[in-house]
């Protein structure tokens, strides 16, 4: 072996380069250590530095020697170091080569030496003309950019020189350019488009790594180019196979960044990647996936739940970014992995300490949007946003500042006293102060979470409308500049930012005033010139009502029929299942599309707007649906919807003998997609949307028992107001309150469905029920139902009818006339519709029955303002708040009471049900008594007296049912009031304990008045001591380490010292001989450095009076001394006071001793005594010949040993700051 045959002997310094340079070839590659040959190596440098400086390595031996050692597997060790110095001394000799063998063996082997490469660079520099691509520029570039370098003049000299040379480049060093320059930020535009034209051509040649990279490199520069792109991807599809995991990473993530349009090749990578997806590590999958979401490419959904499966068995292994981008990729693809997000989220939830702002978004937005609720997490994101005063919120930038609270909002993570309600406030406080940076959309998501919340935030409500006046302004009047998607985005923040003023009650009228005719214009532009002609619809009259037929053509916009069984398909697939009867789900949008032609009317084939379709109806309900054949009609529509003028309204056949009283249902709504159904909503007392629903019965009736069946069954057509649009509300807030739509089979139990549709079959459609029930034996009046059926008939048939003198238009909002709906076609605000609709609404209901007022399915008023508030205030003629209660009550209760206040209300809710259960006997009984006959006179008057008992027993019923209700709810507020007062102790106790121990701190300060700029400072001075001055510094040892070398003229001396006070720097000379030479000197910390110290100690310090007050009552006794030694620890080994002694060469000219400083080097320059004067002497000097064994400098003795980790001792306040400092570092006393 090579190294055999250099050890043990003296070999000149070319020679053992070239046999370092042969043992590196002859090593594997592998890149793992050569230990044997380093230690060889390492003695034989070791004794080459110690001879005399014309036999030691040159620039070229050098730059040969540092490639060496580093091919052989050095990777920083002391004799790698040493040859960092011992360049630094002979940078200028070093040719182009030279340089960039040194560069690239220092940043692979990891030395981080500012200024051995801030000289690199500069020689670089001067010499830029040498620099090509045979002379290592390439490498040069990339040993910076692996090192995070940063050296624009040095980048600018080696873009002039590849620009010039580009063509001079192969495949490999082409690559690494261009990946130095993206790496370090530096974008060449001219250079980006010369490595395009040399790399085209021949990117056959470039290797799978290298093709990764090149891409990589444009995707972080931002420089789009889409023929390479597509090259690259032509090339890259042969060999993917032969790509390594990152490079597969790297490639999809540039595609994904750049948005290209060429998904096939991602869901290519995805699927080779797939079948090595043990092979990734966490940073790499998570890129890789962050890639599939970033593109949209769904068509690798099943490669993308094989990455989540490989993911949840290493989640402990990803960092919080490649988790945060994992669940963002999910969500975008809207791939719900129930699995995946339990284990992320459990997983996240324990590590959300470590989260920042873009990770605690990340997650919030991609759980709220596949509507994964959990709580454990959102409560960790909750308080890692908001520890340290809302740190996280303060460095948030204004989307994930929006995405948060929308996440919170969406999930209904806030209820009231809970973390997820501080961090909303929070957050509107935060925004406050940056709104100005917020997008439309970013503005719309936070007021609508706001909104949604029910948190109070006047001041940021009136600061967003004030905000996006100038954009409604300036859409308005520059529409050139606006993309048709931009156009529909800003139209929905509007409508959405309306919504959010209008559920909160906010009134920002020079916002209202500009949004309507922005929205109009808004949509006008995107209807262009394509409706020269209205088009008239005639979509049956309504014959066949198993069909959707037109109720309504008002020009630009249209009402349809939806019957039973059809999907008004404004989400997508939100109705994964139906009921029973109807397996074949039939879209309204395709019956739409049919009667309209694309080229006229594009709003109906465009699924983001809904297909023009303004709400919903569930697939088993009939009704009504408004639809807008315009884009104009479209978003005046949603402004009016959303803004309030437009009310829902609805008629509805429920279960059960429901309570005559108006009623309000407040219960929030929570939807769950993992439900049996997939797809239920669940009224929940935490974690759910505020939802209000209004109720008024109109009419009741009871079912006589069928032949052969001893049971009856009861039902309610009532009236329902919903205040709120949650998924499946009225349904869900029905079964709440124990009356079921009829045939729900979703909100049902079995049995009742069963019961509904097996004895007694009535349609979904809610004329052909009623039909059915007119037919029966009932205990209701026959002409009310005639009559009600003979009505909704007449007005499907005639809506529209300017002879109808009462027509009826059922749809969203209310009660309307014909004129009205005229009026309202023409866009005209009716007053008398609100009122007409007040008038019928404080009706009794038979009166309103009998003038066949009521009808089916969603009734409206479309342009009418029609406020809940108003109906609150007229009492019984309104819908009152005396049913159902809104909220639990906040009661005093004592301590100790919670277990019996549960009981109680066990009890209480047992009594419910044995109510419901007492009043449907006594309606079998009541049936029964009605059907006897053949009775005598005497019988018959009894049989009168107990129907007439019979029914005050079910008023008194009806009254115990209605007070029981008020003391489930009451007992319920008090049973929350307790946990609120506990949580109230339990604060009221931390605050106490915590005012505690700022008493005591503040105690420990200097007795100033606070008040007072003296005291104010002296509190400042506690907390934040000032560092120590130079005097301070003085008593702290400096070691440094000097170089010094011979040249034929001079001798030198350099020491590696950033930060010297030149003011402290001493050369003397020593003895009356002068043989000696004394330096000394002082690095104190640059004012950044000193204010990090201050930070950290002022941290500290603040710890401290947090967690133990005496202890910091100690401690500002001598305040200025532990500050002083607080610095000395942080600052120990880096800053202080230096004294380094040599003994000179007899042949040094003392008087000619120069120093410099410059780029962190001290220079030391000793000439020497001319040689063409011999008998020139040092004065009162004798001359001798320079000599000695070691042929370098010998500086002053050292303490032996490396610096331990001994403390000076405690201090007087009884610790250190720090863990104590070395002895080593102090100077002894003098």
């Amino acid at each position: 072996m090579l190294s055999s045959l250099v050890s043990g002997v003296e070999l000149d310094a070319a020679v053992l380069s070239d046999a370092m340079v042969a043992a590196a070839n002859a090593s594997p590659g592998n890149g793992s250590p050569r230990s044997r040959e380093l230690q060889v190596f390492a003695s034989a440098l070791d004794d080459m530095y110690r001879r005399k400086a014309d036999e030691r390595p040159g620039p070229a031996e050098l730059a040969k020697i540092a490639w060496s050692l580093v091919h052989l597997g050095d990777r920083g060790s002391a004799s790698l170091r040493q040859l960092a110095h011992e360049a630094l001394v002979l940078l200028e000799a070093f040719q182009p080569m030279d340089l960039s063998k040194l560069a690239w063996a220092m940043a692979t082997a990891g030395v981080r030496d500012a200024v051995l490469f801030n000289s690199i660079a500069a020689a670089a520099v001067k010499k830029q003309q040498g620099l090509d691509p045979e002379r290592g520029l390439a490498n040069l570039a990339w040993s910076f950019a692996k090192l995070q370098v940063q050296h624009p003049e040095l980048f600018g000299a080696i873009g002039q020189q590849a620009l010039r040379k580009v063509a001079s480049f192969k495949a490999n060093e082409l690559a690494s350019l261009v990946w130095s320059f993206a790496t370090l930020s530096v974008k060449d535009c001219d250079l980006m488009q010369a490595a395009v034209r040399q790399a085209l051509p021949g990117l056959q040649a470039f290797k799978p790594r290298e093709l990764a990279n090149l891409v990589w490199s444009f995707a972080t520069l931002e420089a789009l180019d889409q023929e390479l792109l597509q090259a690259v991807a032509c090339e890259s599809k042969r060999r993917l196979r032969n790509f390594e995991p990152q490079n597969l990473a790297n490639l999809a993530w540039a595609f994904a960044k750049l948005q290209a349009k060429d998904r096939d090749f991602i869901s290519a990578i995805a699927q080779e990647a797939a079948s090595r997806a043990k092979d990734f590590k966490p940073q790499e999958l998570s890129s890789l996936v962050w890639a599939l979401g970033a593109s949209s490419t769904r068509e690798a959904i099943p490669e993308l739940r094989h990455f989540g499966r490989e993911a949840r068995s290493r989640l402990q292994d990803f960092a919080p970014q490649g988790l945060s981008n994992m669940v963002w990729a999910f969500a975008t693809l809207a791939e719900q992995d129930l699995e995946f997000f339990a284990a992320v989220g459990q997983e996240s939830a324990h590590r959300a300490c470590d989260f920042r702002s873009q990770d605690l978004a990340n997650h919030a937005w991609a759980f709220a949007t596949l509507a994964v609720a959990d709580a454990q997490l959102f409560d960790a994101l909750a308080e890692r946003a908001l520890e340290n005063e809302g740190a996280q919120l303060r460095d948030a930038r204004p989307s994930q500042l929006s995405s948060l609270a929308w996440a919170f909002a969406t999930l209904g993570h806030f209820d009231e006293g809970s973390k997820g309600q501080a961090l909303l406030k929070a957050a509107a406080s935060q925004a406050q102060t940056t709104l100005r940076d917020f997008s439309p959309q970013g503005l719309a998501n936070l007021t609508w979470a706001l909104a949604t919340a029910n948190v109070s935030s006047d001041g940021l409500f009136q600061a967003t409308g004030d905000m996006m006046l100038p954009s409604l302004e300036g859409v308005v009047g520059d529409f050139g500049r606006w993309s048709e998607k931009d156009l529909s985005l800003l139209a929905m923040d509007v409508v959405s930012v309306l919504w959010a003023f209008s559920n909160s009650g906010f009134v920002h009228g020079a916002f209202s005033a500009g949004a309507r005719p922005a929205l109009a214009r808004i949509g006008h532009e995107l209807d262009g010139s394509l409706l020269n002609v209205p088009t008239s619809l005639n979509g049956g009259d309504g014959s066949a009502s198993e069909k959707p037929f037109v109720v309504l053509d008002a020009g630009d916009r249209c009402v349809l029929f939806k019957p039973p069984g059809w999907q008004v398909d404004t989400e997508g697939d939100e109705e994964l299942r139906i009921a029973p009867g109807w397996s074949e789900r039939d879209m309204l949008s395709s019956f739409l599309q049919a009667l309209l032609p694309e080229r006229k009317y594009p709003i109906v084939r465009n699924a983001e707007a809904h297909f023009g379709f303004l709400h919903r109806l569930d697939v088993p309900s009939s009704g009504l649906i408004l639809a807008a054949k315009t884009y104009e009609a479209y978003y005046d529509l949603q402004g009016q919807l959303n803004s309030g003028e437009m009310m829902r309204d609805y008629v509805v056949l429920l279960r059960g003998w429901m309570s005559p009283a108006r009623s309000e249902v407040m219960a929030p709504v929570q939807y769950d997609r993992q439900s049996a159904w997939a797809g239920n909503s669940n009224v929940v007392s935490q974690g759910g949307k505020p939802a209000a629903t209004y109720t008024k019965v109109l009419a009741q009736v009871v079912l006589a028992q069928v032949v052969g069946e001893k049971s009856a069954s009861s039902y309610s057509l009532v009236a329902i107001r919903i205040g709120s649009g949650r998924r499946h509300q009225i349904r869900t807030h029905a079964a709440f309150i124990g009356h079921p739509t009829v045939c729900d089979q979703r909100y049902t139990s079995a049995e009742t469905f069963e019961s509904d549709s097996s004895w007694l079959p009535l349609p979904p459609d809610l004329v052909r029920a009623l039909e059915v029930l007119a037919f029966a034996r009932t205990s209701c009046q026959p002409s009310i139902l005639s009559v009600l059926i003979s009505q909704i008939q007449s007005c499907r048939r005639r809506v529209g009818s300017e002879s109808m003198q009462f027509g009826t238009l059922s749809s969203v909002g209310g009660l309307v006339e014909a004129d009205a709906v005229k009026a309202w076609a023409e866009g005209q605000t009716v007053q008398r519709v609100k009122q007409h609709q007040d008038d019928l609404l404080g009706a009794e209901h038979q009166e309103a029955l009998l003038d066949g007022r009521y009808l089916d399915g969603v009734c409206g008023t479309f342009a009418a303002s029609y406020a809940v508030a108003h109906h609150q205030e007229q009492g019984d003629s309104g819908f009152a708040t005396d049913g159902i209660c809104s909220g639990p009550a906040c009661v005093d209760v004592p301590e100790g009471e919670a277990e019996k206040l549960k009981a109680e209300l066990d009890a209480v809710d047992t009594a419910r049900k044995r109510a419901v259960n007492f009043g449907e006997d006594l309606v079998e009984d009541l049936l029964l008594l009605d059907n006897l006959s053949g009775l005598s006179p005497e019988d018959r008057s009894t049989r009168k007296a107990t129907i007439s008992g019979i029914e005050g027993l079910l008023q008194d019923l009806d009254s115990a049912k209605s007070r029981l209700a008020g003391l489930h709810n009451q007992l319920e507020g008090k049973l929350k009031g307790v946990e609120v007062q506990h949580a109230a102790e339990e604060a009221a106790q931390e605050k106490a304990r915590r005012a505690e121990r700022a008493e005591k701190a503040a105690a420990a300060l200097p007795r100033l008045p606070p008040t007072t700029q003296e005291g104010r400072e002296a509190a400042k001075t506690a907390l934040e001591p000032p560092p120590p001055g130079k005097e301070v510094w003085s008593q702290v040892r400096l070691p440094l380490r000097f170089h010094s070398s011979e040249e034929p003229d001079q001798y030198t001396i350099l020491a590696t010292v950033p930060g010297l006070d030149l003011e402290e720097l001493k050369l003397e000379l020593g003895d009356e001989q002068g043989s000696t030479l004394q330096v000394q000197g002082l690095r104190v910390p640059s004012p950044q450095e000193a204010a990090s110290m201050r930070r950290k100690i002022a941290l500290k310090i603040q710890q401290i009076a947090k967690n133990s007050p005496e202890q910091f009552s100690r401690l500002c006794e001598s305040i200025s001394q532990v500050a002083a030694d607080g610095y000395l620890e942080l600052g120990q080994g880096e800053f202080g006071r230096f004294s380094e002694t040599f003994r000179m060469p007899e042949d040094v000219d003392v008087d000619g001793i120069d120093a410099s400083y410059r780029d962190g080097v001290l220079r030391i320059v000793l000439p020497k005594l001319l040689r063409a004067h011999p008998g020139a002497q040092r004065s009162g000097h004798q001359p001798t010949r320079y000599g000695g064994a070691s042929g370098r400098f010998l500086g002053s003795r050292r303490a032996d040993g490396s610096p331990g980790l001994g403390s000076a001792g405690a201090a007087p306040w009884g610790g250190s700051l720090f863990g104590g400092h070395d002895d080593f570092y102090r100077w002894p006393s003098r």
